[in-house]
C-alpha cells in the first residue's frame, strides 16, 4: 500500500483540505495537524470517485474517532462525473496524526442521526444561511459587497459600503465582481458545510470563478477567487467588507494586530490606516493617515506569517491570507472606521490567479471568544490516503 498526498490549494482549493478515494474503497485516510496548533471539532474533507451515488445513508466513517454526523455532497463539475465529498469533523492535537477507514456504496449502510447546523435559504436576492441561534449570514446574489450581513447575536458585524471582489486589469482600471451578469449556484447545503459558487464573465478570454464556503464548526467564511486570465490581462485581485465597528474616539480606538514575523500591534483613529505589506522574505507593518505612513515593523528575512485582527470592544474579525507574500505582493489593509482589504499583486504571467481568504467572526477579545487562532485557518489539515 502507499500514501498518496494531495494539496487543497490545487485539487479542490475552495474547500478546507481534501484528498481523493478511487472507486471501489475502502481506504484508509490520514489526517495529520500540521502547524502545532491544537483544533477542536474541526473540519475534514474528502473527495470520493463512485461509480454507486452517495449519501450519507451509504458512507461510513470510522477509525481512531468515528464520526456520526457525516455530510455527503456531489462534487462540482470541475471534477468530473461521479464525484462526491464527505464531510465530518474531529478534535486533533498539536502536530497529531489520525487515522479513519471510509466504506461506501453497495453494501455500506448506517442509520441516519438528526445533524444540527446550517439551514440554507434564498430569496430573489439573497442566500440566507442560518445556524440557530447562534449566526445567521446573508450574501447577495449578485455579490455586492460579498457579503451584506453577519448577524452574530448580540451583535450585526457587517457594514453596507464595502466595494466587496474587485480585480485591476493592466491599464489600471477597476472591474467589480458584481451586479449585472453574475450567476450563482450551491455546490452544498449543509447542515455540516455550505458551499456557494459565484461566476462572472470579464471578456471572452477572461472569468472570475468566487467560492464561497462555510463549514458549521466556526463562524467564518472562506473566499476563495480564481480569475481564468489566458492572456494576461488582469495584474491583482482585492477583497473589500465593511465591518460595523463603533467610531474610533480618543478613549476608545479601532484596535488591530498583524502576524508578520513578529506581532505589531497598532490603535486607529477615523481618519488612520495601518497595513501589513510582504513579497517574498521582505514586509512591512505600517501606519499613516492621509498624507503620510510610517513603517513600524519590517524585516527583509523572514515571510511574514499573513494575518490579522481588527476589533473595536464588541466585535472581533480575525483573518488571513492562504501563501501571505509567497509568490506575488499582498496586502492586509485596515482603516479606523472598519473598512478591510485583502489584496494581491501577480508577478509573471500566471494563467490562473487566486486570492484565498478567511474571514472569521468573533467578539472582543478573540482570546476569549475565537475558537482558533487565524494561524489554523492559513494551514488546513493535512490529508493523504492508503489503498
Amino acid at each position: 500500500m502507499t500514501w498518496l498526498k494531495s494539496n487543497g490549494l490545487v485539487l479542490l482549493a475552495f474547500l478546507i483540505q481534501t484528498a481523493t478515494l478511487s472507486a471501489g474503497g475502502p481506504a484508509v485516510v490520514s489526517v495529520t495537524e500540521p502547524a502545532g496548533i491544537r483544533r477542536g471539532n474541526y473540519p475534514i474533507t474528502v473527495l470520493i470517485h463512485s461509480s454507486t451515488p452517495l449519501s450519507a445513508e451509504n458512507v461510513a466513517v470510522s477509525g481512531d474517532s468515528s464520526p456520526t454526523n457525516i455530510q455527503v455532497d456531489k462534487a462540482p463539475s470541475d471534477f468530473g462525473d461521479s464525484m462526491y465529498t464527505v464531510e465530518f469533523a474531529d478534535t486533533f492535537k498539536p502536530n497529531e496524526t489520525r487515522r479513519y477507514e471510509i466504506r461506501y456504496g453497495n453494501g455500506t449502510s448506517r442509520d441516519l442521526q438528526p445533524i444540527r447546523g446550517h439551514v440554507l435559504t434564498e430569496t430573489d436576492e439573497a442566500y440566507i444561511i442560518t445556524n440557530k441561534p447562534y449566526l445567521t449570514w446573508q450574501i447577495p446574489k449578485n455579490l455586492d459587497g460579498l457579503i451584506s450581513s453577519m448577524n452574530f447575536p448580540p451583535s450585526e458585524h457587517i457594514r453596507t459600503g464595502g466595494r466587496g471582489i474587485y480585480v485591476t486589469n493592466t491599464e489600471n482600471q477597476n472591474i467589480h465582481i458584481r451586479g449585472d451578469g453574475i450567476t450563482s449556484e450551491i455546490i452544498r447545503r449543509g447542515p455540516l458545510a455550505v458551499h456557494l459558487r459565484f461566476k462572472k464573465t470579464l471578456s471572452q478570454s477572461a472569468q472570475a470563478v468566487v467560492d464561497l464556503h462555510f463549514p458549521v464548526s466556526r463562524s467564518w467564511v472562506e473566499v476563495q477567487v480564481r480569475l481564468l486570465d489566458p492572456l494576461n490581462k488582469y495584474k491583482s485581485i482585492a477583497n473589500e467588507l465593511l465591518l460595523n465597528l463603533d467610531p474610533p474616539d480618543n478613549k476608545a480606538p479601532t484596535i488591530a494586530d498583524f502576524g508578520g514575523g513578529t506581532t505589531g500591534y497598532v490603535t486607529l483613529s477615523a481618519d488612520q490606516h495601518a497595513q501589513l505589506s510582504a513579497t517574498g522574505k521582505e514586509w512591512s507593518i505600517s501606519r499613516g493617515n492621509r498624507s503620510d505612513d510610517v513603517a513600524i515593523f519590517a524585516s527583509k528575512e523572514s515571510a511574514a506569517e499573513g494575518w490579522a485582527h481588527i476589533m473595536d470592544r464588541e466585535r472581533c474579525l480575525a483573518m488571513a491570507v492562504t501563501d501571505f507574500g509567497k509568490a506575488s505582493t499582498d496586502t492586509i489593509r485596515f482603516d479606523g472606521g472598519g473598512r478591510v482589504i485583502a489584496s494581491r499583486m501577480f508577478a509573471g504571467e500566471a494563467k490562473t490567479k487566486v486570492l484565498r481568504t478567511w474571514y472569521h467572526f468573533v467578539f472582543y477579545p478573540p482570546q476569549i471568544s475565537a475558537a482558533t487562532g487565524p494561524q489554523a485557518m492559513q494551514q488546513p489539515l493535512r490529508v493523504s490516503i492508503r489503498q
